[in-house]
């Protein structure tokens, strides 16, 4: 298979040009099972020395590693592989930055701008390794295309690296903010009008476009949660805000095609998009971070707004269950007396049996930092 940034090279080409093919035939017969560093094939790869294992990423990370093989996920597939093969450092070159963030200089096509996202997404770590370590004229060769694919990915979170990353991390991104719904267009709306200084805005923008699309934050975005209510005049006011935003926003209606043998189009009546859920989610937590108590109220209608079943026929759904699930969590994380009191209030309103079980282990768990419920609140507070 000839390597998609040029002819072999050397020993450790021809040897990673053998395991992606190997890797290739194993996705395109029977695909990749759900241990992917299980499979053997994934093994070599990760067993060989640095040096073939960064030829490997560079092969499977081409721009149009997408088409390598046939199949309807394919792309996907090979997107699992890198994500498992690049979690170690490689030492990537400002050769191999540019290879893995060329892009075409015409509008990205529905496919290539997916791709693009997902090789940011799965390699930012090593782009972050790598480009620190450039001289000043490969960094400036280097900016430029970091700069264009963070416009161009539909990552937030990771946009958000790339930014800090080549230093325009400090700039407003309003657009970190999907305007399709009602509930985005509320919240930049509200960080627009807002008096905190630049600086602030900026990062509180950066700290809740880089809430994870999926699963929970670390560490990491806790401490820069921390960092970021530091930099604001008045934390609470911003968050009331942004929580008063979600709780006004309207919901939509989305036409969707349907597939197989049936014909035409649905209708589906949703709350954000998701990109604005992760947003919405990161404002939540944010707010439990804040840990005002006035706050605490705003979460709790917001959790059981989420919650609240939407749609008609087969396409009803929770407005958004991860929502529910932040809002809950965030009540728990303010610490304060008055969680108890919301948390309380929350579990008579809500009839989801997952989020249930977290509402009464998150009581139980403050419980036992010795808080208790101070007074007797109404449920429709």
């Amino acid at each position: 298979m000839a390597a998609p940034g040029g002819p072999v090279r050397g020993r450790a080409d021809r040897a990673a040009e053998t395991l992606v093919a190997a890797v290739l035939r194993k996705l395109a017969k029977v695909g990749i099972a759900s241990e992917v560093r299980k499979v053997p094939e994934v093994r070599a790869i990760l067993e060989s020395p640095d040096e073939v294992r960064r030829q490997c990423i560079l092969l499977l990370a081409g721009p149009d590693g997408y088409l390598l093989a046939p199949g309807q996920h394919y792309a996907d597939q090979v997107v699992r592989v890198l994500s498992v093969i690049a979690r170690r450092r490689v030492g990537l070159t400002c050769a191999d930055l540019e290879a893995l963030l060329a892009l075409p200089p015409a509008e990205l096509q529905p496919e290539q701008t997916l791709w693009i996202t997902d090789k940011i997404r799965v390699l930012g770590r090593q782009i972050e390794h790598a480009y620190p370590g450039l001289n000043r004229d490969e960094q400036a060769r280097v900016k430029p295309l970091l700069e264009r694919a963070a416009s161009e990915i539909r990552s937030p979170p990771a946009a958000v690296r790339i930014r800090k990353l080549t230093g325009t991390g400090q700039q407003i991104r309003y657009e970190l903010i999907g305007d399709a719904d009602d509930a985005g267009q509320r919240l930049r709306a509200v960080i627009e009008a807002s008096p905190e200084p630049d600086e602030a805005r900026a990062a509180v923008l950066n700290l809740l476009a880089a809430f994870p699309a999926t699963g929970r934050p670390g560490k990491a975005w806790h401490a820069e949660a921390e960092r970021v209510r530091g930099l604001l005049a008045r934390p609470a006011g911003l968050a009331a805000g942004l929580l008063d935003a979600a709780l006004g926003a309207s919901d939509f209606e989305e036409e969707f095609s349907l597939f197989h043998f049936y014909s035409g189009t649905r209708v589906m009546t949703r709350y954000v998009t998701a990109g604005n859920e992760s947003f919405l989610c990161g404002t939540a937590k944010f707010a439990g971070v804040v840990a005002d108590p006035a706050l605490l109220p705003r979460l709790r209608r917001l959790a059981v707004k989420s919650a609240a079943v939407i749609g008609r026929r087969y396409y009803r759904h929770a407005r958004s269950r991860r929502l529910a699930n932040a809002s809950a969590e965030a009540i728990a994380d303010a610490g304060l007396p008055a969680s108890v009191t919301e948390l309380l209030v929350l579990e008579g309103s809500i009839r989801s049996g997952a989020l249930l079980k977290q509402i009464r282990k998150a009581i139980d768990a403050l419980a036992a930092q010795g808080l208790t419920r101070p007074v007797t609140r109404d449920a429709g507070g």
